[in-house]
């Protein structure tokens, strides 16, 4: 069985500290991600479960923001990752009930491997003069795992 999903995910601004060999102390940088998901699977029964595999393609605006002091500076790239997912479906025994949709446990593990973005800061007297500085980076893989309760319904 082929299945697929769309998606999207916000990720509202969060600052946090950086420890920098910077001319100022007290460096903050927020982020603020808005991207849209592709995630063609494949499904196959396994006894009593369904497992799947999943290609995610994930792609949109990552907006970030340094503050030195009070002066800032906002700066936005393009954000793309990809996203493949390993996972199992338990199915859950059916409801009685007329048009009500089968129910199933859902367990995934996925890896997040983004294209490289950095956020940059000029480092000197002003925030438009000085030597470069990365304040920011995207990791080179990040994972997350995933528990939730499916629904298929019969249209």
């Amino acid at each position: 069985m082929i299945s697929g999903s769309l998606g999207m995910l916000w990720s509202p601004r969060r600052s946090a500290l950086k420890p920098l060999q910077m001319s100022s102390a007290h460096v903050e940088v927020g982020t603020t991600l808005l991207t849209g998901l592709v995630a063609p699977c494949v499904h196959g029964r396994i006894a009593a479960v369904w497992a799947f595999g999943c290609t995610g393609l994930e792609l949109g605006r990552l907006v970030g923001k340094v503050t030195r002091g009070d002066r800032s500076w906002d700066g936005d790239d393009w954000w793309a990752a990809f996203q493949p997912r390993l996972g199992v479906e338990v199915p859950l025994p059916p409801v009685r009930v007329p048009h009500f949709p089968r129910l199933a446990v859902r367990a995934f593990g996925q890896a997040v491997v983004p294209f490289p973005v950095r956020l940059l800061v000029l480092d000197g007297p002003s925030m438009s003069g000085g030597q470069l500085t990365e304040v920011w980076a995207t990791p080179r893989v990040a994972g997350a795992g995933n528990l939730g309760l499916v629904a298929w319904f019969d249209l």
